[in-house]
């Protein structure tokens, strides 16, 4: 199906499963080429199931639009899976704005969100600040979130 047809069809379907197989479909033939269309279905798509879809396949795709739209579902989406597969995207995301969200999400006051962060900083090249959230992290009351940057500490 040509994508000018996928993105009908993404826009005037109203199952959520349907959607995010388009959403899919749409992002393996077009590629980089569908980050927009990503990127609008992570802000917008009232099922948190397409948003996070929409979050893990934006992983892969190296543009600073990518980035935006994952730092800014991180900052803000109302869903907590959402959120964590927006933290764990941009562990391959090696821009400044990724590492700015993944530190302030370092801090908040859910363990699962912090448990991604932890995750998606071990995976950013080091700098300072990366550090520093680390060793905070290192330290987390949440037993899990705290064993997590111990484990990438501990491996070679």
């Amino acid at each position: 199906m040509p994508a000018d047809s996928l993105r009908a069809a993404l826009k005037a379907e109203q199952n959520p499963q349907v959607r995010y197989t388009l959403l899919q479909a749409l992002a393996a033939q077009e590629g980089t080429a569908a980050v927009l269309d990503l990127a609008q279905a992570l802000s917008s798509d009232g099922s948190s199931l397409v948003r996070a879809v929409a979050a893990r396949t934006l992983m892969g795709i190296d543009a600073p639009e990518a980035t935006m739209a994952l730092g800014a579902a991180l900052a803000g989406d109302s869903d907590r899976d959402v959120r964590c597969a927006a933290a764990a995207s941009l562990s391959l995301h090696h821009r400044p704005e990724a590492v700015q969200e993944l530190i302030k999400a370092a801090g908040h006051a859910d363990p699962e969100i912090r448990k991604h962060a932890a995750f998606a900083l071990t995976r950013q090249p080091k700098s300072r600040a990366i550090i520093k959230a680390l060793d905070k992290l290192q330290r987390d009351p949440d037993g899990e979130v705290s064993a997590r940057v111990k484990a990438w500490r501990k491996s070679p």
